[in-house]
């Protein structure tokens, strides 16, 4: 269907064992996959990835909180498991969130990324999630993801960007914020991370 329509990218996420949607169990709490685990999950996802591949779509995988893939660590074995076929959707919020720079993220995978997201993070909050053991949606409804350009949040752009521009990156560059509305607007929200974007990609040469 994604071909038909045009489409040459799909992204996808492990969500069938995941907490992220859960508010009565902490973020903390997510699966942890066994060896077995790993590996029928890294071949799967390889053989679906090459399979889209082969009918000219790249496949990208969102590592996320409350998933199987969350960590820097769970980045590098699934990145390193899944094999040539299968992308990357780099989520800055996310991989700060799970405990990784992602301009570390961007310099190891960039070759591969496919998708980013540009979600920021206010770190107070996060914190508040992993020390008092909250639920990701309770994080969430508590305003721990913002935009790029929100002086609130701790993501710095501008690495993963340059890192991008060096590798001619052409993808989205999506503006995420999974914030409650009736606190802050979306409109406000949306034109600060434009208009940060705007200047960060001006500034490393990504049109």
């Amino acid at each position: 269907m994604t071909k038909a329509a045009g489409g040459d990218h799909i992204n996808a996420c492990k969500c069938s064992s995941t907490v992220h949607g859960n508010a009565a169990v902490p973020v903390n709490d997510r699966p942890i996959m066994t060896d077995a685990q790993w590996e029928r999950f890294s071949a799967g996802y390889e053989e679906l990835s090459r399979f889209a591949a082969d009918r000219g779509v790249k496949m990208g995988y969102h590592h996320h909180m409350g998933t199987i893939i969350e960590s820097g660590a769970d980045i590098d074995r699934f990145m390193t498991m899944a094999g040539s076929h299968t992308r990357l959707l780099l989520d800055a919020g996310h991989c700060t969130f799970g405990g990784r720079n992602p301009a570390t993220v961007a310099e190891k995978y960039m070759g591969r990324v496919t998708h980013i997201h540009c979600k920021n993070i206010r770190p107070e909050i996060m914190r508040q999630v992993r020390e008092d053991n909250l639920s990701f949606l309770e994080g969430v409804r508590r305003g721990a993801f913002t935009v790029p350009g929100d002086p609130e949040g701790c993501v710095d752009f501008a690495p993963v960007l340059r890192v991008a521009a060096e590798h001619g990156y052409s993808g989205w560059l999506v503006i995420e914020a999974e914030q409650d509305s009736l606190v802050r607007e979306p409109f406000v929200y949306q034109s600060m991370g434009l208009a940060a974007l705007r200047s960060m990609t001006q500034a490393v040469g990504i049109d």
